[in-house]
């Protein structure tokens, strides 16, 4: 053997030797106490468990894994606050509150039977599930976005752990050739006591022990090069379980993302297909939707109106009690478009076939009886039938008294609760189509639509002697509108002279504004203020 191949030979035989005289308690080696890498910070004892699974020398990290450390400043070079980094890590992923999330997603998976629902509480249960969906995106989202900054740490973990290793192992192999060095030294110098040991570490244990003198002289004889090599071995081993761990912490990070990402994917889908139910379901309202020659719808949405209520019979007695002929076609045009959708937050009020509270009545006079109540962009809110907030009273809403109402009537209620409205944060009110009674001994009834996952129905009368009852409104149509629906007749001039008229702030009040069929007319003309 060369002398160079012999020395590294002794090399490693010295290594052994130091192992197992530090192993009998023959020799008290030094403490390692260096800082411990950031990804073997909760290893510990168990560390050592895990050396096989790591790669030797580099992590070999793939491309997908390359961190901009610059992104990532306390997680770089110096490993001593390290210990840390982890724990922070895994609280932002592996939280409960995310199983919570996976579970609610396989709670999913069910499609809703609506078999045995009215289309009014299909509608519900449909809008219910798409707005749990919803909901359940959002916190997917936020998971994803914990998932992810999670993974980056961990990716950043990992290639602090690598570069320590290569660190690490750069060490021990400067170490091994100055221990190298140091048994030529010995050996040159012709020490008997270094033959001895490393012929009594090739035999049986009984000859280490018979040779401990031996080992004693070269563990003092090499003392600082051996226990360099010894630190920089055992810290090479130690960050080649780092790395591991590491590495295992990236898979487990990656994991979740694509996990996060699964979920996402099933609930956007689950929410697409839930939407496609809900639209057919709408369809099927206005298509089942049936109407009579006298105007008066003979079948409408399941569960849309109470039950043992006639549709018809309820549609002809509001028509027959209605107090102006305008109330008698917004009366046909409201019961004709009974299960359209609320408009949540007003949004789309002006749709074919989603209203709020009062878009719904006031298209039933503009669509159902050609009054200007409402435009294609445009309706009045119940601000401009009360009114409140600075606005004026729109001239097509007429005050009248409780006992005065008849089908056709608008009804308005106050839906703030005192805080809201001592806080001024209260911008809306509620407003309803009285219909009178659907047969003598049951209840008057109304229609409305009122609340996000409802649609407009008949339901019965609220009445006038609540709490919340803000007033009475007729619907009541300009000069110009008479005139163009043949409804306007001039005054008798050659009758009785009218000498006084009662007293009245309102000019609508004047000769010129009366006909002989008793109807009043307004000037025409839009609110002042349109809040939508």
């Amino acid at each position: 053997m060369s002398a160079c191949g012999m020395f590294r030979a002794r090399r490693a035989l010295v290594a052994a030797c130091v192992t197992v005289v530090a192993a009998t308690g023959v020799v008290g080696l030094r403490p390692f106490d260096a800082p411990a890498p950031r990804a073997l910070a909760d290893v510990g004892a168990a560390g050592s468990a895990n050396s096989g699974s790591a790669n030797s020398g580099s992590a070999n990290l793939e491309p997908t894994d390359a961190v901009d450390l610059t992104e990532a400043a306390d997680v770089t070079h110096d490993s001593s606050d390290a210990a840390n980094a982890p724990a922070r890590g895994a609280s932002a992923i592996d939280s409960t509150r995310f199983e919570d999330v996976r579970d609610a997603v396989v709670a999913r998976s069910e499609p809703v039977d609506l078999s045995s629902l009215s289309y009014a509480e299909a509608y519900r249960a449909l809008w219910l599930r798409i707005q749990d969906g919803t909901d359940l995106l959002e916190r997917h989202r936020g998971e994803l976005s914990d998932a992810t900054a999670a993974f980056e740490l961990a990716r950043a973990e990992l290639t602090t752990a690598a570069r320590h290793q290569d660190r690490a192992d750069v060490e021990s192999v400067r170490s091994g050739h100055d221990l190298d060095d140091a048994a030529r030294d010995l050996y040159m110098a012709g020490s008997t006591a270094v033959g001895a040991a490393f012929q009594a570490l090739s035999g049986s244990p009984e000859d280490v022990l018979a040779s401990i003198d031996s080992v004693r002289y070269v563990t003092s004889a090499g003392d600082s090069e051996t226990l360099d090599f010894e630190r920089a071995t055992a810290e090479a081993a130690r960050l080649k379980d780092a790395t591991a761990v590491a590495r295992d912490w990236v898979e487990a990070k990656r994991d979740a993302v694509e996990s996060v990402q699964e979920s996402l994917t099933i609930v956007r889908q689950q929410v697409a297909s839930d939407r496609e139910s809900l639209n057919a379901l709408i369809a099927t309202a206005s298509a089942g939707t049936e109407v009579g020659p006298d105007g008066c719808a003979t079948s409408v949405p399941a569960g849309t109106v109470p039950d043992g209520v006639d549709i018809q019979y309820l549609c002809r007695t509001a028509v027959n009690d209605a107090a102006t002929p305008q109330a008698q076609l917004a009366v046909q045009w409201a019961l004709i478009h009974l299960g359209a959708p609320y408009a949540c937050e007003g949004v789309g009020r002006l749709n074919d076939w989603v209203f709020d509270c009062s878009s719904y009545v006031s298209r039933a006079y503009a669509e159902g009886a050609g009054l200007d109540t409402a435009g294609a962009d445009w309706a009045p809110t119940t601000r401009n039938m009360l009114p409140w907030g600075g606005a004026s009273l729109d001239a097509y809403y007429e005050v009248i008294e409780p006992e005065d109402l008849a089908p056709g009537d608008l009804v308005l209620y106050d839906t703030c609760t005192a805080e809201e409205k001592d806080e001024g944060e209260c911008d809306y009110r509620h407003v309803v189509m009285y219909l009178g009674e659907q047969a003598p001994g049951m209840g008057p009834l109304m229609a409305h639509t009122n609340a996000c996952g409802e649609v407009s129905r008949v339901v019965p009368f609220t009445g006038t002697d609540t709490a919340n009852f803000l007033g009475a409104r007729r619907v009541v149509a300009s000069k110009k509108e008479l005139k163009a629906a043949g409804l306007w007749e001039p005054i008798d001039r050659d009758g009785p002279e009218v000498t006084e008229f009662p007293e009245s702030s309102d000019s609508s009040e004047s000769p010129e504004s009366r006909d002989v069929t008793g109807i009043q007319e307004i000037e025409p003309g839009k609110p002042e203020e349109r809040v939508f």
